[in-house]
């Protein structure tokens, strides 16, 4: 059953409500901490066009435009993510790199992604901190929704705009969620070292990153953990070497 722990903000047209929910864990998995907070993120996009529907004529003579207002929601993003709670310099960093790219796909200004991600570090920390030093709890399972909403006039051609960004919604749902690649992880530790030296995504060297675990595909390519998680989300579920996909193994 969820617990009563809930968290809510909302400005402008941004919504984001952060709450714990057991149902959200992944059966069979094993996290990668001893003490982590599974997280699983939803952003939706929700356009209100304004269509012009009539046109009157007040007593006074003045041509008032009358418009109705047409609501389209496209369907959310979803991912998932395992935080290590016990290593504070770390947790927020990787809540924000996490955040980030489902929040580009949303289209929304600087101002709104600098707030959003600031509201949601603050919040998840708020619960991992009481996790650890309060209540001594080993998981913490939280769900986030993430809700935009966008104004626009309606133009010729506008339903080919939304169109197209249906189309790359529906390419962006292609990519593998990040506690999947943290199992993985988890797998390759207990299995042994690999081989390669570098990692082919940020061309630094796969040892030199102290937060960032060295992950091996089954096509035994290795890359930094976060590295090929964010090339998941934001490209495909393929290797950026081979090419082989994550997805049919």
């Amino acid at each position: 059953m969820p617990s009563q722990t809930k968290n809510m903000f909302s400005y402008n047209d941004v919504e984001l409500e952060i709450l714990q929910d057991q149902s959200v864990l992944p059966p069979n998995q094993k996290q990668p901490w001893p003490k982590a907070m599974f997280l699983h993120l939803s952003a939706a996009r929700v356009l209100n066009v304004h269509v012009p529907a009539a046109i009157t004529k007040t007593v006074e003579g003045v041509i008032t435009k009358v418009y109705a207002i047409k609501e389209v929601a496209f369907e959310p993003l979803c991912n998932s993510y395992y935080l290590r709670m016990d290593h504070f310099p770390s947790f927020v960093k990787e809540a924000e790199t996490f955040i980030d790219p489902l929040i580009e796909n949303m289209e929304v200004t600087r101002l709104q992604k600098d707030r959003i991600k600031t509201k949601f570090s603050f919040h998840l920390f708020s619960l991992a901190f009481d996790a650890c030093y309060y209540i001594n709890q080993r998981t913490v399972a939280v769900a986030a929704k993430l809700k935009i909403r966008k104004g626009m006039a309606h133009y010729p051609g506008v339903e080919l705009h939304i169109r197209a960004y249906k189309e790359k919604l529906k390419m962006s749902k292609a990519c593998v969620p990040f506690s999947y690649i943290q199992a993985l992880r988890m797998a390759n530790l207990e299995g042994g070292g690999g081989f390669m030296e570098a990692c082919s995504i940020c061309l630094e060297r796969l040892v030199d990153r102290p937060h960032h675990q060295v992950c091996r595909l089954e096509c035994s390519h290795e890359f930094h953990d976060l590295c090929i998680a964010q090339w998941f989300i934001k490209y495909c579920p393929l290797c950026p070497l081979c090419r082989s996909s994550v997805l049919s193994n």
